[in-house]
């Protein structure tokens, strides 16, 4: 009979476990808007966020709940100032972020991998392709897989 009583907390733990409020959290594609504010850069040759510092006052990306994003550059030298607006998307299943990048006059596909490493902090990796158009916009000389973190604003 005392195996009987003992049921019931078996199965509110049991429901507790398996009914734990952090369901895994929003989906990617809600984690991600907002403004974020570049934090960080790293290259195959290590640290290059001073690289990256030398050039620009901040770096900056929204992204919208429309799908379209902006990415404000504000450059030490005013001049330099660049904004760059269009459509992004998200994969879940691959963990890639696809922007569509207007550079020498054209529509450039733009795969960043994305990693959230809590809420308020995300790392977007590039390939080598990626790098090189990451090279253009920062006029840099970023070398291999680049990591872009970025922190909540």
């Amino acid at each position: 009979m005392m195996f009987l009583t003992r049921i019931p907390g078996y199965l509110l733990l049991f429901c507790l476990a398996a009914c734990d409020s952090n369901d895994g959290g929003l989906p990617a594609a809600e984690r991600i808007r907002g403004t974020w504010t570049l934090t960080g850069v790293t290259d195959a040759g290590g640290d290059q966020f001073a690289t990256i510092q030398a050039g620009f006052v901040s770096i900056r990306a929204t992204f919208s709940q429309g799908g379209t994003y902006v990415f404000d550059l504000d450059a030490r030298d005013d001049a330099q100032d660049l904004s760059l607006t269009g459509p992004y998307t998200v994969n879940e299943t691959t963990a890639q972020l696809s922007l569509t990048v207007e550079a020498v006059g054209q529509q450039l596909p733009l795969a960043l991998g994305f990693a959230f490493v809590d809420d308020d902090t995300l790392r977007l990796t590039s390939g080598a392709a990626a790098t090189v158009l990451l090279n253009q916009v920062f006029q840099t000389g970023l070398n291999g897989a680049v990591t872009l973190t970025f922190d909540r604003a």
